[in-house]
């Protein structure tokens, strides 16, 4: 009897270490194949009087595990957009924010949703299907030296891999007739 109880011990010590053995194996592993996605930016097109910069890049997409869905970084700037002071265009801008390299990330991600925001107002979300968001914003928001960061406030994704390609970010302004312009905070 005491020599079973002695050998129901070392059985268990013995599992119990290569338990161990496998969990810390599998967690370097894990953690050696995660990437992080940055955003990249680009700027397009602008109207004169009109001055653009870009905020980024910024860890956008980091330490997801291939095959599980996971939520994107925090708050991502991607751009500003202010107002040169001789600029006297009153209307509306329309800006078009589009991810460059959408054939490319579209291999590697099952599925991308990135909440784009423009000074905390929803300007849509940017998807793998749709590829651009499109919004307008009031030039009079934009006045005295203000300016409106555009940014991606979050989102989910799910990566079929475990590579990480950074997402390309352009943005295009034009002056334009849109009808109806985000209300900013």
């Amino acid at each position: 009897m005491k020599n079973d109880k002695k050998k129901n011990a070392i059985r268990f010590g013995a599992i119990a270490v290569a338990a161990l053995l496998f969990v810390g194996i599998f967690s370097a592993w894990a953690l050696s194949t995660q990437e992080t996605a940055t955003a990249e930016v680009g700027i397009g097109d602008a109207p004169p009087g009109l001055e653009i910069n870009d905020a980024g890049p910024g860890d956008l997409i980091s330490d997801g595990i291939q095959g599980r869905p996971d939520s994107v970084n925090e708050e991502v700037d991607l751009f500003t957009v202010a107002k040169e002071e001789d600029n006297l265009f009153d209307g509306n801008y329309e800006v078009t924010v589009s991810i460059v390299n959408i054939d490319e990330i579209k291999n590697e991600y099952r599925y991308l949703n990135l909440d784009l925001e423009a000074d905390e107002s929803d300007a849509g979300y940017l998807t793998l299907e749709n590829g651009r968001v499109s919004f307008a914003i009031d030039s009079t928001d934009i006045e005295d030296g203000d300016e409106v960061t555009i940014s991606v406030e979050g989102g989910s994704y799910q990566a079929i891999d475990d590579t990480a390609t950074s997402v390309e970010f352009l943005i295009d302004v034009e002056e334009g007739s849109v009808e109806d312009p985000l209300d900013l905070e």
